[in-house]
């Protein structure tokens, strides 16, 4: 009778330790462009707020109020090409993710057959 041969820790634990260390690459990607969102934003803000306490009188006020259609402008554009960054992140986790769940699953079903074959031909 064959023994049963048992995969290593390592071997075990890979398709694991690939998906965290996947999922943990993602994580800090999402962190730092939320980061830097939050300073791109609050840069806009402060930009923008520091321009109003300059407004001493009417013609300044009204230069002022035309320039907030720029602001928000480029506000509303940064906020759309974040959205597909940060939406790109995900769908990049996602097919990584799909592509690996994919190639253990192959592996697993080549072991198994391997397995059976070796078992049933002794």
């Amino acid at each position: 009778m064959a023994k049963p041969q048992i995969p290593s820790f390592e071997e075990t634990f890979k398709p694991l330790m690939a998906y965290a260390k996947l999922a943990t690459e993602t994580a800090e990607k999402a962190f730092k462009m939320q980061m830097d969102c939050t300073k791109a934003y609050t840069k806009i803000g402060m930009d923008n707020m520091t321009d109003g306490f300059k407004v001493t009188n009417l013609e300044e006020m009204t230069a002022y109020a035309e320039k907030q259609q720029g602001v928000l402008k480029k506000t509303s554009d940064k906020m759309v090409a974040d959205f597909q960054e940060y939406s790109a992140i995900g769908a990049e986790f996602l097919d990584s993710s799909r592509t690996m769940a994919e190639d253990t699953i192959k592996s697993t079903m080549t072991a198994a057959k391997q397995a059976t074959k070796a078992a049933t031909s002794k």
